[in-house]
């Protein structure tokens, strides 16, 4: 069986749990069916920044006829990793988005320099104090934002900045912010 069909299996068992389940549990932790999930660089990168964060998403979740790179079905909330290899078509994955929010979803982009950087675009640290990436605070305040806490537990508000980074990742304009080519 290839691998889109054993994702599609595994969701057609787990989806009626993960959607009768809080947003902010998991119902099927999917961690434990790693070996179904063969991710990018870029996606992996992403997954470790989501479970460090403790927010709720599933990897490769079907909605419609497209796969979500994570997905919380029961929020509605998708984030999509933005690697050259698969996103050069811009009007492709413009298209995609309408359909996600004709549905009622919300995409968050984050592009893929992002996914794997450890850089931390809004803030200088100072030598004494260490700051979390970029990538980890924003995948933090999508899941804030949405509930998508496991347990319930808000980081801290969301400051201004990450605030106005939400809203590019929303509209697809992250890369906006001067790093990207």
């Amino acid at each position: 069986m290839n691998q889109v069909k054993l994702v599609l299996e595994f969701y057609k068992v787990a989806s009626p749990l993960i959607l009768a389940e809080e947003q902010n549990k998991w119902a099927a932790d999917p961690s434990a069916f790693a070996e179904l999930f063969r991710m990018s660089p870029i996606e992996s990168a992403v997954w470790e920044r989501i479970r460090e964060a403790r927010a709720v998403f599933y990897p490769q979740y079907p909605v419609d006829k497209f796969f979500a790179d994570f997905a919380n079905p029961v929020a509605q909330v998708a984030i999509e990793c933005d690697g050259l290899e698969f996103h050069l078509d811009k009007a492709s994955d413009a298209q995609r988005d309408a359909r996600f929010h004709e549905l009622g979803w919300t995409v968050y982009r984050i592009p893929g320099l992002l996914c794997v950087s450890e850089y931390n675009l809004l803030e200088e640290a100072t030598e004494d104090e260490v700051q979390d990436p970029f990538t980890l605070r924003l995948i933090r305040a999508i899941a804030d934002q949405h509930g998508l806490i496991r347990g319930n537990a808000l980081h801290r508000p969301i400051e201004e900045e990450m605030q106005a980074c939400l809203r590019l990742s929303a509209q697809g304009e992250l890369g906006t912010l001067g790093i990207m080519p």
